[in-house]
């Protein structure tokens, strides 16, 4: 097939060539635009990372609400009282702190270490409720670690847990 434009060629024999090359030329660019969809379609969809996407929502106030709701229920507040006292004669030992405020969205557990030894392990402390004093035989007057553990409601271990230094006092 000859596409060069020859001035000899019949009218009819003209208009098919040229009937020839518009459909050949509409083929190819359905072609390209067929190939670009693919193109477009095979790009990756998303990226690692966190974004804020109203996807669920067309107003962005409605998206960071519900963000700031997610991010308030799995809160953890420790609040406690860094100098504990100690009743040397019964053992009992006065924390003075709230283990697991009301707002928090996990129950608590906590231990208290000295010179590398675990002297309390608390059970499971659900939101709201206090431990005042605590029963510590091997506890003695000095510098100890308090470990706060996040607690599922199937009594593991949730996140990261929290230290703080104490200094355990004699009660006077």
């Amino acid at each position: 097939m000859d596409l060069r434009y020859d001035e000899t060629c019949e009218d009819d024999a003209c208009e098919k060539r040229k009937r020839r090359i518009v459909i050949i030329l509409i083929i190819l660019l359905l072609l390209l635009l067929l190939a670009l969809l693919a193109w477009r379609l095979l790009l990756p969809q998303g990226t690692a990372g966190s974004r804020i996407v109203p996807s669920f929502t067309s107003d962005v106030a409605e998206a960071q609400a519900a963000l700031d709701e997610s991010v308030q229920k799995s809160r953890i507040t420790v609040s406690l009282i860094p100098n504990p006292t100690l009743d040397v004669q019964t053992s009992t030992l006065a924390l003075n702190f709230v283990v697991s405020p009301d707002n928090n969205g996990f129950a608590e557990r906590f231990i208290i270490e000295q010179d590398g030894r675990t002297v309390y392990e608390s059970e499971r402390v659900l939101p709201g409720f206090a431990l005042a004093t605590v029963q510590v035989p091997e506890a003695h007057v000095g510098a100890a670690t308090a470990t706060v553990f996040a607690v599922d409601d199937d009594g593991n271990d949730y996140g990261n847990p929290v230290s703080v230094e104490l200094v355990i006092r004699a009660q006077s």
